[in-house]
C-alpha cells in the first residue's frame, strides 16, 4: 500500500514539473517608448540593457513625451525584430519626459 501511495504521489510531481519548468517570466521595463527603426507601427521600450517589444499593450501606449514603467510576460521574438516580445502588458505613464516621433507612425488597430 505505501509504494502505491509514493507511486502516485511522484506521478502528480512529475505532471506539474513541465508546467513549472515552462513558465514564462515576467520582467519590468522603465524607459522611453519610441518606433521601431525596421517596422515603425511596433512599439519598443529600451529599458537598461534589454530592449522590449510592447506593442501589444491594450490600451496602446501613445508617443505623448511622457515615459512608461510596467511589466509583462517574455514571449519570445516578432516580426519587428527590436527586442522581446512581450505579452500581458501593463503599463502606466510616468514624468519622464521622452521625444515625441518627428513623423507619427502609422496608427495601430
Amino acid at each position: 500500500m505505501k509504494s502505491l501511495v509514493l507511486a502516485v504521489a511522484a506521478c502528480g510531481l512529475l505532471a506539474t514539473a513541465p508546467a513549472a519548468a515552462l513558465a514564462k517570466p515576467r520582467v519590468k521595463f522603465a524607459g522611453c517608448p519610441t518606433p521601431d527603426t525596421a517596422h515603425p507601427e511596433c512599439v519598443i521600450v529600451k529599458s537598461g540593457d534589454k530592449t522590449y517589444n510592447v506593442s501589444l499593450a491594450q490600451p496602446p501606449i501613445h508617443y505623448n513625451g511622457l515615459g512608461i514603467t510596467g511589466s509583462g510576460v517574455v514571449e519570445g521574438v516578432s516580426y519587428c525584430r527590436e527586442g522581446e516580445m512581450l505579452i500581458e502588458i501593463s503599463y502606466k505613464y510616468t514624468l519622464e519626459p521622452c521625444a515625441v516621433p518627428k513623423q507619427a507612425p502609422p496608427k495601430r488597430p
